[in-house]
């Protein structure tokens, strides 16, 4: 079974950003710090282990909140995004060298609304063409992705649905080679707390899984500031992955 991140890498970082809600931002702060620990988890119980890294996030000149660079000065970001007129454009990943791994180009409509993303393989070769749907509220109903373009190209579909509060409850993807259901459940302040998935590949018969869950324990008055994740609890080795995370605020 797959686990939620790298689905998600699959489609579009406008899902993305709806799906997981747990790294959503609130309260405008200037700049935030996460630090990563690694975690244990015994009997349901969690622990604290040994410090990872940090993420460093601050706002461009679109008031937008970037990673700062891992490279040094004299070398191109990991990843970087375009903007004309306040709307992401483009954006261009890296990799150490400079040399342009992928890009995600984006189109919208009159009303600024995305309806288009095309993704490339190095700088100009088209592998995807992802296109939206949208409901009366400005979410996501429908996408529809077509990938290995050309006369052997094929279709896959997604469909979304909501809550009463627009979070993000289920997506169903299809193809033809399989299905895909993927649940997303919510604690009372809106932030995504367990993910469930199940597909049709090896065996049409399985049963929805726990994947990944994350456990809040203290707030501001804006953000999370310190959670327990754990993805991958659904992998064939049942070796998942914990962390404690820990983001420091200055607004």
């Amino acid at each position: 079974m797959k686990n939620i991140l790298i689905f998600l890498v699959l489609f579009t970082s406008d899902i993305y950003c709806q799906i997981e809600s747990f790294g959503k931002i609130n309260g405008q702060p200037k700049k935030y710090k996460e630090t990563f620990f690694e975690a244990n988890n015994v009997k349901n119980r969690y622990t604290k282990g040994k410090y990872l890294y940090d993420d460093i996030y601050v706002k461009d000149s679109n008031n937008i909140f970037i990673k700062q660079s891992i490279f040094a000065e004299d070398k191109m970001e990991l990843s970087k995004d375009v903007y004309k007129n306040k709307l992401k454009i483009e954006t261009i990943n890296y990799d150490e060298s400079g040399k342009i791994v992928n890009k995600t180009k984006f189109k919208y409509n009159l009303q600024d609304i995305i309806i288009e993303e095309d993704f490339y393989y190095s700088s100009d070769t088209l592998i995807s063409k992802t296109n939206f749907e949208y409901d009366n509220n400005l979410l996501i109903l429908k996408t529809i992705i077509e990938y290995n373009l050309g006369a052997n190209g094929r279709n896959s579909k997604v469909n979304y649905t909501y809550d009463l509060k627009n979070n993000l409850t289920s997506m169903y993807y299809v193809n033809d080679d399989q299905d895909i259901f993927d649940k997303f459940v919510y604690n009372n302040k809106n932030y995504l707390i367990e993910f469930y998935s199940k597909s049709s590949f090896p065996n049409r018969n399985q049963k929805l899984q726990l994947c990944n869950k994350i456990n809040y324990l203290e707030y501001d008055n804006f953000n999370w500031t310190k959670i327990f994740l754990e993805e991958g609890i659904c992998r064939d080795d049942g070796k998942s992955n914990i962390y404690y995370i820990e983001r420091k605020f200055e607004y």
